[in-house]
């Protein structure tokens, strides 16, 4: 399903779709200019302010808890610490309590409140008195005075007691403010209003704090809190709330101590709220950065979100429920649609990322630091028309812009202003050249399209470099990745392969395993390319030549690389010339190389140019690159095993671990190449029937399977019938040179004529020769005869059952043509010498026919043609062999040839009827009435051999197989005479004789058939 991208779902804040102020993207309220109505609208005007402002849990429990407080409820503690790390909303949150009980009874109408009066019961909300104090712009060294006439204050508690009484209360501790000591308890209970609501927020005290260096006046502070607060939860209608950060990391010891204290104080006389960013980061996000109608507010303070958005979120749920095994463990998967639709359009991958990674850099400035980063990312993909190119249905990690300068400055900002970042950045994921872009420039379209490379590099880089401060968060594991960059219309399958890809090439980029990091000291990688230019060229010569001998290995086949006409043998057999890898398929080097040497021998014209085939190269452009790499990984390999202690100068790689990854990649190479060797040699060429070089292109071939190269291009031939594994006999009738029309031809010369001449068949074995000789002389093609000793051919096979392993392709033995043969034959005195009737015994049912044939021999055991007289007993036969059983039964009837004065027999036995079957007898004997039943007889003794005789169809001699043999074959000792007849009306062809033969022979029986 298409989903509908983000930017068409959302509409951006006019703020981020201009040249952005500076100013708005710091996301930082300045306290002062929002509580003297100064500064931007975003934080001075109240209703803008809460429109922009999503009211957490715990910014609804701060202000349900200061309202009622201020209301005059006791139920309720009046002193509150707000507690979050650097830039997460600590100063956000007193500027909303400032902007609510300032509005008073208009409070209602601000977005978002409705709800806090609902919750706290409250109808009404009298304006307090109201004092707020930022210690960031406060400073110690400066008197601070206001409007003209306004008395100049000094410190804290001065400006504190300004603002809460105006000049009168200031007065009551002038003295104080000037002598820079912590006004005297009683003096501070005057000053608090009595029975009016009042309000004190204290935003970033130790901010102040760590500017005074004197130890007095830091007590004297401590002093004027302890006392304020204790005085505040004794009064009614008077809050207090202060923020503080959650740790002392990063400062120094004293003022650890210094914040440690306060903690405790206001720990113990108060409540803490801890403003929690991981639930709420998408709702925050979504309410700063977009636009958004009053009426797309739920009730829960909540935005509503579209259709469109919401079906993104569903689609992404079930993906995630569907591979939930490839992706993190920590990801919510049960309820991965909700995940979604709190962080959309955000990936909740990419929320994440800042909350469970960054969080822990001191340096990242929290919800603050993720605002302003969504805020410059938004702003830069609208600017550089991000959506006429790209349709993505979230904000992934993927798509940050880090090309951009603003938005590399803000992420480098975020992580400590560490230059040395720009490094892999430019290098491996979006400078001009970067890896992972030249890797999408070469990819396929739909990788290339979605930059899969670069949002890749990129995730893993937001990933892996954002925990510097914690060993386990600098890493990017592989089922985090398939989450950030997957998308469910996209097979997560090619996220692997793009790894895999950056892996091999990135210089930054480390890999362990299933987990990945970018890091500040080049990898393996980067080594590599440092040492591979200056492989030597006559190694790599030799390593590819290696590589094609390995793939290559056929010795009787294979001739490796020949470069004169001696390199060659000129043999009747199929050689395949290897051109060396320098021997392209289009150079005219190569023609010239194949036309010497397939028409030429060191002795003179070449004898067998048929049998020679010539493989070619493509190129061999990636077979020298990939070999260089073999090598390069080979040599960096001795070089550490040497000296291990380079590695760690070099990189921070331990020498065990860079050694383990070192022969990983010389064991993929050696792969790579020996892959490369079965695409690059594709090409055969060989003489076409006219005498001329054709050139065959084999397509793709895989490596792998239990096939070498050489079989392989063998099997492609044969589909193209430019090689045969057989050769019919008939090829051979019409193919009869005339010269041996007249004359034997001898069977060495036959084999030679099959790899001398385009227009004959190249035959892969000469076995093929052997066994068209054979089936030729079995069916009368032709006669396979030895040398004539006294006018007579020993051995003679014509008409006769031949075995392929019987004959010899010498000078000694010769084929004749049918003619020849009949000649020959006719020319012989031939004597009758013995008669044999095939079927050695007979059983048949009356009624039943058989044919029967004899065969005549003369004196060499050639068959001979006779007339033969037949004559039977029990039955009649005619003059063709033809025997029809008789009615009478019995086992001594005889069928008899006689031709002159030899004769054979065969005994035959004949059943009258049909015997009945077990089952059938026992069937009879159940269907008997009692009183007809047979009466009981004395017990004979059991039958030791059982005789049947029948004839069965095809179908069931398979069934009879089946029931009697596999059934009673463990019982009994079984034998079986056999007869087959087989007919065609139309005739039985040549070819399906020898298909018979074979299946005769594949059983392990005699294939001698008897035609008629």
């Amino acid at each position: 399903m298409l989903l509908k991208p983000w930017y068409d779902v959302l509409k951006l804040r006019k703020e981020l779709c201009e040249n952005v102020n500076q100013e708005w993207l710091e996301f930082a309220v300045p306290f002062p200019k929002a509580r003297d109505a100064q500064g931007t609208e975003e934080y001075s005007d109240p209703a803008q302010f809460f429109r922009s402002t999503y009211i957490s849990h715990p910014l609804t429990k701060l202000a349900c808890d200061v309202m009622s407080r201020l209301s005059g409820s006791r139920e309720h503690s009046a002193i509150f610490s707000v507690v979050a790390p650097h830039g997460g909303g600590k100063t956000h949150a007193l500027t909303m309590l400032y902007h609510l009980v300032r509005a008073g009874n208009d409070a209602v109408k601000l977005s978002g409140a409705p709800r806090l009066f609902a919750q706290t019961g409250l109808t009404a909300l009298s304006v307090p008195r109201l004092a707020a104090f930022s210690g960031v712009t406060f400073d110690l060294s400066k008197r601070r005075s206001g409007k003209r006439g306004d008395p100049t204050r000094k410190t804290l508690w001065g400006e504190l007691v300004f603002q809460l009484g105006g000049s009168e209360a200031f007065e009551l501790i002038e003295e104080d403010d000037v002598m820079m000591r912590a006004p005297a308890r009683d003096t501070l209970q005057r000053i608090l209003p009595q029975g009016v609501p009042c309000l004190i927020l204290i935003d970033d005290l130790l901010a102040y704090i760590r500017r005074e260096s004197s130890a007095e006046m830091r007590q004297q502070i401590f002093r004027f809190f302890s006392d304020l607060a204790q005085l505040i939860q004794q009064e009614e209608k008077t809050a207090f709330v202060i923020t503080l950060p959650p740790s002392m990391a990063n400062i120094d010891r004293q003022d650890a101590l210094e914040l440690q204290r306060y903690a405790d104080l206001f720990r113990h006389l108060g409540e803490t709220v801890t403003l929690v960013v991981a639930h709420d980061a998408g709702e925050i996000l979504r309410r700063r950065l977009f636009i958004w109608e009053a009426e797309e507010i739920s009730s829960d303070g909540k935005l509503i979100l579209p259709n469109d958005a919401l079906e993104t979120c569903r689609t992404y749920g079930k993906w995630v429920r569907k591979h939930l095994v490839q992706f993190p463990a920590w990801f919510p998967s049960s309820h991965a649609e909700r995940v979604f639709r709190d962080a959309y359009p955000f990936h909740p991958e990419l929320l994440a990322v800042f909350v469970r990674k960054w969080s822990a850099l001191p340096t990242f400035e929290s919800l603050r630091g993720m605002l302003r980063l969504m805020a410059l990312l938004l702003s830069v993909v609208h600017r550089d028309s991000y959506s006429k190119v790209y349709s993505d249905a979230l904000i992934s990690s993927g798509v940050a812009p880090l090309e951009r300068f603003e938005f590399r400055d803000a992420v480098c900002a975020q992580l400590g202003w560490d230059q040395r970042l720009e490094v892999p950045i430019f290098t491996d994921i979006c400078g001009q050249g970067a890896f992972a872009v030249r890797l999408d420039a070469e990819a396929s379209d739909d990788i290339k399209h979605n930059r899969l490379h670069q949002k890749t590099a990129t995730a893993i880089f937001l990933e892996s470099v954002g925990g510097i401060s914690d060993a386990l968060s600098l890493q990017a594991a592989e089922s985090e990745i398939r989450l950030a960059v997957g998308e469910p219309d996209f097979p997560l399958k090619a996220v692997d392969t793009v790894l895999d890809a950056l892996a091999e090439r990135c210089y930054y980029l480390t890999r362990d395993e299933h987990i990945y990091r970018f890091k500040l000291t080049p990898n393996l990688n980067k080594l590599f390319a440092d040492r591979s230019p200056d492989i030597d060229e006559e190694r790599i010569d030799e390593q590819v030549k290696s590589a094609i001998q390995q793939v290559f290995s056929a010795p009787s086949l294979v001739v490796l690389f020949p470069e004169t006409p001696a390199d060659l043998p000129d043999r009747p057999a199929i050689t395949l010339a290897v051109a060396a890898p320098n021997y392209h398929k289009n150079d005219a080097s190569t023609m010239q190389l194949m036309t010497a040497l397939t028409h030429q021998t060191a002795e003179g014209e070449r004898i067998f140019k048929n049998g020679v085939l010539w493989a070619l190269p493509e190129d061999d452009a990636q077979l020298r690159k990939e070999a260089r790499s073999l090598l390069t990984w080979q040599d960096m390999y001795q070089e550490f095993q040497v000296e291990p202690e380079q590695i760690e100068m070099i990189s921070e790689n331990e020498p065990a671990r860079a050694l383990r990854q070192i022969s990983d990649h010389i064991i993929k190479t050696e792969h790579r190449l020996h892959d490369l060797v079965w695409y690059a040699y594709h090409h055969v060429v060989l003489l076409n029937k006219s005498y001329e070089f054709e050139f065959v292109d084999l397509g793709h071939l895989e490596p792998g399977g239990l096939n070498s190269l050489p079989v392989m291009l063998l099997n492609q031939l044969r589909l193209f019938d430019y090689v045969a594994d057989s050769v019919s006999p008939r090829f051979l009738k019409h193919n009869w040179p005339a010269e041996y029309l007249q004359q034997p031809w001898s069977a060495k010369a036959v084999k030679e004529l099959f790899f001398k001449l385009p227009h004959f068949p190249r035959l892969t074995t000469v076995e093929a020769i052997k066994d068209m000789i054979a089936k030729g002389a079995t069916s009368g093609l032709l006669a396979y005869v030895g040398a004539k000793v006294e006018d007579k051919y020993t051995p003679f096979y014509y008409q006769k059952l031949l075995n392929a392993a019987d004959v010899e392709l010498s000078d000694e033995r010769f084929i004749l043509s049918p003619a020849q043969a009949e000649t020959y034959l006719s020319g012989l005195k031939r004597v009758l010498a013995s008669l044999m009737i095939d079927a050695p015994k007979v059983s048949l049912m009356s009624g039943e026919k058989i044919t029967f044939t004899v065969r005549a021999l003369d004196e060499h055991g050639e068959e001979i043609t006779r007339n033969v007289h037949w004559e039977a007993t029990g039955g009649t036969i005619d003059e063709h062999g033809v025997f029809t059983a008789g009615e009478k039964d019995g086992n001594d009837f005889e069928v008899r040839a006689t031709v002159a004065n030899k004769s054979a027999w065969v005994k035959v036995s004949i059943l009258s009827k049909k015997p009945e079957s077990p089952e059938e007898q026992l069937s009879h004997l159940i269907a008997m009435p009692p009183e007809s039943a047979p009466a009981a007889v004395p017990a004979a003794a059991p039958p030791t051999m059982l005789h049947w005789a029948g004839t069965l169809t095809p179908e069931q001699l398979t069934a009879f197989s089946e029931a009697v043999s596999n059934t009673f074959a463990a019982e009994f000792s079984l034998s079986f005479d056999i007869q087959m007849e087989m007919g065609g009306e139309s005739g039985i062809a040549l070819e399906q004789i020898e298909r018979v033969k074979a299946a005769l022979r594949a059983v392990g029986l005699a294939d001698d058939l008897l035609a008629s």
